[in-house]
This record gives C-alpha cells, sequence and structure tokens, in this order.
C-alpha cells in the first residue's frame, strides 16, 4: 500500500507553513512602532568579533587569534552547507567529512586537534556531543549557510571562557537580527548528480519588532563508485530569529534552528545485500535571551537555551547463523538488520555581563548551567550495547582587559567548573596585543584547556563476541584531559594587503585511550604529551584596478595528532565585480598527502568557478562548475572493511540557478 504521507509531501507541507509564519511574522510587524536602539543597530565601521570575549568587540583590539567569516559572501561563491563553505579556507581549520560527499556528517579540525577537542556554539548555546564528537559531526554535515549573519573562529585553548571542549578552539554561528523594510527571498538551483536546492526566506524590521526566517531544501545522489548501489542525501532545515526592543536600553528575543536530514552510507553497507546504511538525524536548537543596558558602564545578558538530537542508522546483512536475540532475519529469513539510535536533549543557562571601567579597562564575567540527558542503543550481530545517563554541568568565568598604553593591550582570565562525573577544573588564559607601527601588530596568548570525559568514553562496552573482540572496561581513575596552548603571530599591512603568520604549540596531556593489549579492553588516561604544532599563514589583498579581492591560506603542521589532517594545505580565491551587475570568481584548495586508517590518500587539487548576474532589482542569475579539472580523490579509506570503502570526492559538477526577491 502506498503510505498516505510521502517524504516531498511532508517537506511541501513544511515549505508552505514556512511562508504562511513569515507572512504573518510581516502583517503582524507592520503594527509594531518605531525602534529605539539596542545593541546590534549601530553601524560598524570596523570588523567586529563577538567570540573574543562574548561581547562585540573590534577585531583590531582582541589578542586572541579569530576568523569571522561572512555568509553571504560564502553563499555569493556558491556554497550551501557549513563544512563545504569553511573547508580549508581559514588557516590551522579544517572542516571536512571523512565519511561522504554533501549531506554526510563533518569533521572539525582546529590547530592540529580532533573534532571532539573542539567546541561548536549556535547563538551563544553550546552544541553539546554527548557521543564523543557525533553531534558536532551531524550538525556540521547537516547545517546550511542560509540565516546566519556571521561564523566566527576563536582559535587556540578557550576554556576559561567556554569551558569543557575548547583545547583546539570554539566555532561560533550567529543567526541574523531582521532590519529594513520586509524583504522576501525565493531561490532555485538545479546541477550535476541530481542535485537541487531550494531557500524560501524573509526578513526585515517594523517599529520595535525584528525577524527573520526562512525554510531550505537540498538533495543530491552524490557521485558514488561503490560496488553497493546507492549514496543519497536528502536535507531540509528551518531557521528563526525574532526580537523585539522593550525600550531604549534592553530587548528580549528568540533564536529557532532545525530540520532532519536523510542519508544513505554505501561504504558503510552490507555488500551480499546491495543495501546502503540508512541514516537519520534531526534536530533542534533554540535560545531565548534578554539584554540589558542597565547603565552607561555595564551590559548583561541572560540566555536559556535548549535541544534535542536524534540519530538512527540501519543496515542490512546477510545472516551467517548468529542466534536471536542478536540477529533476527526478516520474515523471509535472508536477511536482518543492525541498529544503532542516540538521542541526547539539553537545557543550559548563561549569564554574561559585560563591565566597563574606563575607555581602557573592561571585565567580562559570568556564569552557566548545562543539563544533558543521553541515551543510545545499538544492536547487531553478537552485539547489544545500551547507554542512559544524564549530566549537570556548572562554571563561572571572569575575562578581564586592560590597554595598558595606546600600543598594547593585555588580556586574561580564569575559569571554574563543576560536572558530575568527573568533579571540578580551574583554567585559565592571558592574551598581549602590541602595535609596534601604524601598519605592525603583535599577538600572542597562551591557556590552559582540558575536555571532559563523553557519555560514551565514561560507559562501559560488551564488545563484539561473535567477532572475538573483548568488552571494554572504564577505568575508574578516568578524568578529564589537559592542554597547555600558546601562540605568537605577527599581522603585518603592505600596500593593500594584510599577512598574517602565527606559530602555535598545543601539548595535550591524559589523552583518552583505550589500550587493546589485553582481555578485557581498559579505557583510560593515557600518560606523557601529545602535541600539535605548526605555522598559519593568511593574507588579504584589495586590487582597485580590477575590483578585486584576494584570499590566500597555507597552514603546515609539524606535528597534528590526527592522521587525516595534512601535513600542508592551501587555498586561494579570487572574487572580481567585473561590472556592476556581474560578479565572478574562483577559489582553489590544495590538500597534501595524509592517512586514513593506516592508507596513504594522495594529496590533491580542486579549482572551483562561480559567476552572478544581477539581470534587475529583483532577479539574480547564478552558475558554478566545482573542481573543473575533475581531479580523482578520496576522502576517507576504510578498506579494511572491504573494497567498497574507500571514499571517494565529487567529480566534476555543473550547477546553476536563480534567486527573486521582492
Amino acid at each position: 500500500m502506498k503510505p498516505l504521507y510521502t517524504r516531498s509531501s511532508i517537506v511541501s507541507t513544511k515549505v508552505v507553513a514556512g511562508l504562511f509564519v513569515a507572512s504573518q511574522i510581516s502583517a503582524f510587524a507592520e503594527e509594531v512602532k518605531n525602534p529605539d536602539l539596542t545593541f546590534d543597530s549601530v553601524d560598524e565601521l570596523e570588523p567586529t568579533t563577538v567570540i573574543a570575549s562574548k561581547f562585540k568587540k573590534e577585531l583590531k583590539d582582541v589578542p586572541a587569534s579569530v576568523a569571522v567569516l561572512d555568509p553571504a559572501e560564502l553563499i555569493n561563491e556558491g556554497n550551501s552547507s557549513v563544512v563545504d563553505a569553511i573547508g580549508y579556507r581559514t588557516p590551522g581549520v579544517i572542516a571536512t567529512s571523512t565519511a561522504g560527499q554533501s549531506g554526510y556528517p563533518g569533521s572539525l579540525f582546529i590547530r592540529g586537534t580532533k573534532t571532539n577537542r573542539s567546541q561548536m556554539r549556535l547563538d551563544g548555546v553550546r552544541i553539546y556531543d554527548p557521543s564523543g564528537s557525533g553531534g558536532i559531526n551531524n550538525f556540521l554535515g547537516s547545517a546550511s549557510l542560509y540565516g546566519f549573519s556571521s561564523i566566527e573562529i576563536l582559535k587556540g585553548a578557550s576554556s576559561s571562557l567556554y569551558g569543557a571542549g575548547s583545547i583546539g578552539g570554539v566555532l561560533a554561528f550567529n543567526t541574523a537580527k531582521g532590519e529594513g523594510d520586509p524583504t522576501y527571498t525565493a531561490k532555485a538551483e538545479y546541477g550535476s548528480y541530481e542535485s537541487w536546492l531550494g531557500v524560501l526566506s524573509s526578513q526585515g524590521q517594523v517599529g520595535d519588532f525584528s525577524y527573520n526566517v526562512g525554510v531550505v531544501g537540498q538533495s543530491t545522489q552524490n557521485d558514488s563508485d561503490s560496488v553497493i548501489d546507492g549514496s543519497d542525501s536528502d536535507q531540509f532545515s528551518y531557521y528563526g530569529r525574532f526580537d523585539y526592543a522593550i525600550d531604549n536600553h534592553s530587548s528580549v528575543g528568540l533564536t529557532l534552528r532545525g530540520g532532519d536530514s536523510d542519508y544513505e552510507t554505501p561504504e558503510y553497507g552490507d555488500v551480499p545485500t546491495n543495501k546502503p546504511q540508512q541514516n537519520s538525524y534531526d534536530y533542534l536548537f533554540g535560545s531565548v535571551f534578554y539584554e540589558n543596558q542597565i547603565n552607561e558602564a555595564w551590559k548583561t545578558r541572560v540566555t536559556f537555551g535548549f535541544s534535542k538530537e536524534d540519530y538512527d542508522d540501519t543496515v542490512a546483512h546477510e545472516v551467517i547463523g548468529y542466534p536471536p536475540p542478536f540477529y533476527a532475519p526478516t520474515p523471509t529469513g535472508e536477511f536482518a538488520d543492525s541498529t544503532g539510535s542516540t538521542n541526547s536533549d539539553r537545557i543550559s543557562t548563561y549569564w554574561d555581563n559585560e563591565y566597563q571601567w574606563s575607555e581602557k579597562q573592561q571585565t567580562v564575567f559570568g556564569a552557566y548551567y548545562e543539563n544533558v540527558q543521553y541515551k543510545s542503543h545499538y544492536q547487531g550481530p553478537g552485539y547489544v550495547s545500551s547507554t542512559k545517563d544524564n549530566a549537570d554541568t556548572y562554571g563561572v568565568y571572569l575575562n578581564h582587559s586592560w590597554q595598558v598604553m595606546d600600543s598594547v593591550i593585555l588580556n586574561g582570565g580564569l575559569g571554574w567548573d563543576d560536572h558530575d562525573d568527573f568533579g571540578n577544573e580551574w583554567v585559565w588564559s592571558a592574551g598581549l596585543l602590541y602595535q609596534a607601527t601604524s601598519t605592525t601588530t603583535l599577538r600572542s596568548n597562551i591557556g590552559k584547556g582540558y575536555r571532559a570525559p563523553s557519555f560514551a568514553e565514561l560507559t562501559p562496552n560488551p564488545g563484539y563476541p561473535a567477532y572475538g573482540i573483548p568488552a571494554t572496561v572504564v577505568d575508574s581513575s578516568l578524568g578529564a584531559e589537559q592542554s597547555l596552548n600558546w601562540d605568537i603571530g605577527i599581522e603585518q599591512e603592505i600596500y593593500n594587503t594584510t599577512v598574517t603568520l602565527t606559530w602555535f604549540e598545543n601539548d595535550i596531556e591524559n589523552s583518552i585511550d583505550t589500550d587493546t593489549s589485553g582481555d578485557p579492553y581498559v579505557r583510560q588516561n593515557v600518560s606523557g604529551k601529545t602535541k600539535a604544532n605548526g605555522l598559519e599563514f593568511s593574507s588579504n589583498t584589495t586590487i582597485d584596478q580590477i575590483n578585486s579581492t584576494l584570499f590566500t591560506s597555507y597552514t603546515y603542521y609539524q606535528h597534528s595528532e590526527v592522521t587525516e589532517i595534512p601535513q600542508q594545505s592551501a587555498s586561494a580565491g579570487l572574487d572580481s565585480a567585473i561590472t556592476d551587475s556581474i560578479n565572478a570568481g574562483l577559489v582553489c584548495t590544495w590538500v597534501d598527502e595524509r592517512e586514513s586508517a593506516g592508507s596513504e590518500l594522495e594529496s590533491y587539487f580542486l579549482l572551483n568557478l562561480y559567476a552572478n548576474y544581477q539581470l534587475n532589482e529583483n532577479v539574480k542569475l547564478h552558475a558554478r562548475i566545482d573542481n573543473l579539472l575533475d581531479d580523482d580523490y578520496l576522502l576517507g579509506d576504510y578498506t579494511f572493511y572491504g573494497d567498497p570503502n574507500a571514499i571517494k570526492g565529487r567529480g566534476r559538477g555543473v550547477y546553476g540557478g536563480v534567486t527573486l526577491t521582492f
């Protein structure tokens, strides 16, 4: 029997519902009175950052190593997903997927560290990862670029501000606040591998009320050459931000971002059944916030965050004689399923304050509470494992910035966290900015970071008796990983070019690993240090003669703790305004050799071209070619499972579309 509701009809219903909500918001907003000044309404002449101190500051006054990306520029280049947009663009930062192509979970490597040693935040609220890295991986692969005002990356240990899990750094996404007269946008794109993208959005401000809402749908068959058929990815997401100015000094707001992602992974499928693994990820992240300028010196913000994430996977196998309950055949008696699921629910409260003692001294301080509830269940041939747990975390922090003289800024911070499962941690940080000349700036930072054990790491594992793999027990003294991170860099302006060169070091102690030398295996802290260090280079140039901008980025790792990280990588991009209505450019990426599960992956070079044509005030056309040279490369290689597990990157793809704005 054909199902009453198909996936396409459900997506269509969501799109229509999203447009209805946007239209009703706009109609309501027309009746609201004129706005007063709020935190986000001041015109900005200098590039700013929020992630460096939790409150808006000009980048030139920040000792920390921070990169700020503009989602509008990234979309203009043809990017639609977060993982593709970040890529290798920022030195010392890699966002990629070692699991598959578009729609697959992503990995985040900051300064040579593993994904679970960096933290992600959405609108000031932490995206938690109770399973070790799954929460971050799934969101990276599923989140679209649309609706964000900025993407910020704080590199280096930042636990004194953000708590556990920020050894490598912090990646933050900020949803845009609506402004100006209400506008409505519809975008459609189609291209290679049966790929399509659709975006419907509306944003604006009327009176004291502003809004920004949108829905995004995308689908692709990808470019897999696995012996197992099927590598489809279907994604639907929505976002919203709503702000209301109470008076000249205070405002309240709400942010939402959610969606569902379904994708197939043939590389983890079953050859006898010719069926790929089926994966589903559903998520909802939200925040409610209140901001108040208490007086000329004191700003305060209270944020309540909530999230829900559900991940499920299923793969069919050929029955090879394992008895129930581990392996139950289908009614035909031929095949059975291995299934897995993880579910996490999170609530959090943050109280953040900024106190301006004088023009030269400011203190940021606050406290937070987070609660996470986590469940997982996996069942396969000879294997059943279930986990159910919850944890509370409390923390306080204090950070002070002092402009000692016109050319010198000092920064210091102290943080304390208390965790249910392993106790408390004190962390600290210090930074220096020295404006040596009008064109030369020196920056240096040092800090202690840490990562708390995940639920998965704190939970024993029954092993795989059918395959002769012993159980895993957890050392009773298992504790947090520790790190000491420092960097020193120079920023130099040369005519119309800004060049940045930074050396960084990250020493990690008490790494959590599993000792597989005995039976049972033992999950424990490993003595000794793990080092990640290297060199970061970037440049940004304005070429007025041809109305163009040029960026370059290069990273060299002397040591890294992840074999998938190449020793060298580089990227460059040129964006040109050819006429008032035509914009075009290119982005190229080179990635050095690296390893994947013991296999060596060859280096590769990607060249992408894009163009945009503003036909008139309401219509814009766009086109792009990805991987113009059709370079053949691998994202990962897990061939110890069998030949189909080499994961290739996408070949050449051609895409085009139209955007309507009213």
